[in-house]
């Protein structure tokens, strides 16, 4: 890589070696994956401009991602940022009607939760003031 950035190379590497992936110096933003869209062609997309790539990388090295499905899952199956908020309202609601959680912590809202700090609205500088509305 070192002679590769002196002559102002660029270098492609293909590979299945989810080793060699994780081996991979530094930032893995550079790193594009090809997969087969439902129609029989290929695309091509960087990591980076995935969405929600930080979730995606957080999950571990790019060979672990991809031998788990979970870059392909990402490609072929990603959320806009409205609809991973839609759905994760729906779990959470889901969840306290399971728990049965009581009248909530006592803020102005009826959040469902005993605590402030577990609550995501909720939970924040505000919290610590006893005014979480």
């Amino acid at each position: 890589m070192h002679i590769a950035r002196q002559r102002c190379l660029r270098v492609l590497l293909s590979s299945h070696n989810p080793t060699l992936l994780d081996a991979l110096p530094g930032e893995v933003s550079h790193v594009a994956f090809c997969y087969r869209l439902e129609d029989g062609s290929s695309a091509l997309v960087r990591l980076m401009d995935m969405e929600n790539y930080p979730g995606l990388v957080a999950q571990g090295p790019v060979g672990h991602l991809m031998t788990q499905g979970i870059i392909d899952r990402f490609a072929k199956h990603s959320l806009g940022p409205e609809e991973r908020k839609r759905q994760a309202h729906t779990w959470l609601a889901e969840l306290r009607e399971q728990v049965g959680q009581g009248a909530g912590h006592g803020g102005d809202r009826d959040c469902g939760y005993q605590h402030p700090a577990e609550c995501v609205e909720c939970a924040g500088p505000q919290w610590a003031t006893g005014s979480c509305a």
